[in-house]
């Protein structure tokens, strides 16, 4: 009785499981309980203690001792009418030490609290394969809490999120991502973020395009798991930091001539480039190519997001902070002048004294409003 039963911030007595046991079939089967009449007492106590007890509970329910008797849904007792086997039986349980009955209500609202919470809860799916046999790279989906319904008419929109470090490290399930995909699952949208082949000691080949393929396969799943999901599979977006800023940036921007093998439309409808390299490509030697720029400079110009701007891409929203000293804001500058010079709709937001890698909720500013005005605007709305 001492343990604790937390439910958010609120802490009740745990209840024995025989207590909470008797507080539903006090509230919710009291005709039932009339077999309190002739109950049969523990199988291991012995018939003399039985015999003592049937005295005591005969003169507490002020009814002749109790044998075993009829069946508990047979007719009631005349000597024990249900009104009043309904009353001595809540005073009895409300009377005895440690009742269940004086923790009723602490019990239906900590039970309420907890269908509440449950109900509000963001579902998350782990380590889906999405990537085919032999790949270990897997994904987490983050879906809508079970309340919610999608759009009616159609699904609910889906967003790729794609984790950074350098092409050569991080995880699908880092804090950021974990942050973006529980905001966006709150928000009713599904989240898919994945992990893709890294250039490090477990991968010593070029990465590239192969990291651009797994984002591309990723939205791929998604349509092809648009009725299991409940999702739109014609409002798909993507968001990614750092290096899966500028995955996220080619997703939108690359057309099928980069597909990876197979079939499905791998196009999106917006994306959000969170602070992605993209003059880097042309001023750095970068490991997924595992080759120089002057080994490959045409490897490095199909990497570029620069080389891919046309007046057909969708809508890109570029967030990237002042004090950021691993990634330049003029990348991001240099991407959206080459957004605006071909017509393209976009925004460039400026975080002051934001430094690289931060997620929708850093201390400077409260980005979620910004970004998922952005997702509802062109993943949402009817006319788009």
């Amino acid at each position: 009785m001492g343990l604790l039963l937390r439910v958010g911030v609120l802490a009740v007595p745990r209840v024995p499981m025989m207590a909470v046991v008797l507080v539903m079939m006090t509230v919710a089967q009291m005709e039932i309980l009339g077999f309190f009449e002739g109950m049969a007492l523990a199988p291991d106590q012995g018939e003399a203690e039985q015999s003592g007890r049937e005295g005591e509970e005969a003169r507490e329910f002020h009814a002749p001792p109790c044998k075993l008797g009829p069946h508990p849904l047979q007719a009631p007792s005349p000597h024990f009418p249900p009104e009043r086997r309904k009353k001595v039986l809540v005073n009895t349980l409300a009377s005895a030490p440690h009742s269940p009955m004086r923790l009723l209500p602490l019990l239906l609202l900590s039970v309420s609290a907890s269908l509440s919470l449950a109900a509000d809860e963001v579902r998350i799916e782990k380590e889906v394969a999405f990537l085919g046999e032999g790949r270990a790279e897997k994904a987490d989906l983050y879906l809508p809490p079970a309340f919610v319904e999608p759009p009616e008419g159609r699904g609910f929109p889906a967003v790729v999120i794609i984790h950074g470090g350098g092409w050569t490290g991080g995880d699908k399930g880092a804090a950021r991502e974990i942050n973006i995909g529980t905001t966006l699952a709150k928000n009713g949208y599904v989240g898919m973020s994945i992990n893709y082949l890294l250039a490090n000691e477990n991968h010593p080949g070029p990465t590239w395009p192969q990291n651009l393929h797994d984002c591309k396969t990723a939205v791929r799943w998604l349509r092809a798991n648009a009725e299991r999901l409940r999702l739109d599979p014609e409002r798909i977006g993507a968001i990614g930091g750092s290096a899966g800023g500028h995955l996220a940036a080619m997703l939108a921007l690359v057309g099928p001539e980069l597909d990876p093998p197979g079939e499905g439309d791998t196009r999106i409808r917006c994306a959000v480039d969170l602070y992605g390299p993209v003059l880097w490509l042309k001023q750095r030697d970068l490991p997924m190519f595992r080759k120089s720029r002057a080994e490959a400079p045409e490897l490095y110009r199909q990497a570029s997001p620069l080389t891919h701007v046309d007046k057909d891409d969708p809508p890109i929203m570029i967030i990237h902070g002042t004090a950021d000293t691993t990634v330049a804001v003029a990348d991001s500058e240099a991407l959206a002048a080459a957004l605006q010079a071909a017509g393209v709709e976009h925004h460039l937001e400026i975080v002051p004294d934001a430094p690289h890698s931060f997620h929708l909720e850093p201390k400077q500013r409260d980005l979620r409003p910004l970004v998922l005005g952005f997702f509802e605007k062109h993943l949402k709305d009817e006319g788009h």
